[in-house]
């Protein structure tokens, strides 16, 4: 909850969402325009849990209009209880809807030989064909090259996927990504989490492995308390990583560095990773649709929603110097700094998706306007089968050599 001295909560009170007053009856839980001083533009949206204001927001975004009850005879004319949910929270992205280059104007070949005969090309592979594949070397532990899964659930189809990618594999490297699912609140939640370890830190692939379940298991309690949606404490989840990534480099490295001054920067050089959290809500919305939260922990990861509208990019998490998107990450157990954890709430509809993915296809897909985007949305619209979702994400194309990771929603 936001922490508000006595006199902010009584300036809270007439800060309400449509007029709210201790007498009046509550408005509804929804998206209205954020009472703080800050939000003077009016273009952030806080959550109103229908009780009082949480700690989500979402910013870059005007929050729409309450929109007047449909149902007059249960609604008052006017005053907080007419307002009603918005139809989908203009907060739900950081960008705008974007409408991919079509199939028929992707350049998709299937490779007929050489290493990665039978994968298919998205425009000029280059050098990128040539690619050894060697054995992973090294490693202390087994990491399968790939993993894949798909499952059903109420309404909702998730699929889980993670491969090694062909840099790795030419450098004799791991797979340093991993991912995780489950359900959580009475099955009433799906949890996903990814995680990318970071390539300069050599244990970064048991640092993604701890990060993820460390993040799936912090939010699956809190939900499996009761604690709702938007109120998840994300400072948290992200602390209870880092503690994880903390211990688990202290019994690996903590003896080779007796002697040596040991901070959370030590343990990142070893096993360093970004994390984020996807939860999707099974029980639908008075209108059909799925509320879901994105959580970026730490990183640069990318997030999507996918429609046959077209695309509708959540952003990166990537380091921004000056105008420039950077790859500068502060992995965890580092403070991963200002902006973190960064939430996102959001809605899809049946027929929708909504995806996140580690920078080894989001640096691919981009803004949403590139031949690996429009690839993606054709493949992804519609619920795959393992195998194809597999195949889908083993693309080949110019400069795309990192490991790759995707947790899907299906509505």
């Amino acid at each position: 909850m936001l922490g508000r001295s006595s006199r902010e909560k009584e300036k809270e009170k007439s800060n309400a969402p449509a007029g709210e007053n201790p007498e009046a009856i509550k408005p509804p839980a929804g998206w209205y325009a954020d009472p703080d001083a800050a939000n003077s533009d009016g273009t952030r949206a806080r959550w109103w849990d229908g009780e009082q204001w949480t700690e989500t927001v979402s910013p870059g975004h005007t929050a729409e209009a309450p929109q007047p009850a449909q149902d007059a005879a249960a609604q008052p004319d006017s005053g907080p209880a007419a307002a009603a949910v918005p139809d989908r929270p203009a907060a739900a992205a950081t960008g705008h809807w974007i409408q991919p280059p079509p199939p028929s104007q992707l350049r998709i070949m299937r490779i007929q030989e050489g290493p990665q005969a039978g994968e298919t090309t998205i425009g000029d592979a280059g050098v990128i064909l040539n690619t050894v594949r060697r054995v992973a070397q090294d490693s202390r532990v087994y990491v399968p090259a790939s993993v894949v899964d798909v499952a059903q659930h109420r309404g909702l189809t998730i699929g889980a996927v993670s491969v090694r990618g062909l840099g790795h594999q030419d450098f004799g490297l791991v797979r340093q990504d991993a991912v995780a699912f489950a359900t959580a609140g009475n099955s009433r939640f799906i949890v996903g989490t990814i995680a990318d370890g970071v390539s300069e830190a050599p244990n970064s692939h048991a640092g993604a492995d701890s990060a993820s379940k460390a993040a799936l298991a912090s939010v699956r309690e809190f939900l499996d308390a009761g604690t709702r949606l938007h109120e998840i404490p994300w400072p948290e989840v992200t602390e209870t990583v880092r503690n994880n990534l903390r211990k688990r480099a202290e019994l690996a490295f903590g003896a080779k560095l007796r002697n040596e001054k040991v901070d959370d920067g030590t343990w990142a050089r070893q096993v360093g990773t970004t994390a984020e959290v996807l939860i999707v809500d099974s029980e639908p919305a008075h209108d059909g649709s799925f509320e879901y939260v994105r959580a970026v922990l730490a990183g640069d990861g990318y997030g999507y929603v996918i429609s046959p509208a077209g695309l509708l990019p959540l952003g990166s998490g990537k380091a921004r110097d000056n105008d420039l998107k950077s790859n500068k990450v502060l992995p965890l157990p580092s403070d991963p700094g200002p902006g973190y954890p960064h939430v996102q709430p959001g809605r899809i509809r049946p027929g929708e998706a909504v995806m996140i993915t580690t920078d080894g296809i989001g640096d691919d897909m981009a803004d949403g306007t590139t031949e690996v985007a429009g690839y993606m949305h054709a493949e992804l619209l519609q619920p795959r089968t393992p195998h194809s979702l597999l195949e889908t994400v083993s693309y080949v194309a110019y400069q795309s050599d990192d490991d790759r990771t995707v947790l899907v929603v299906w509505a």
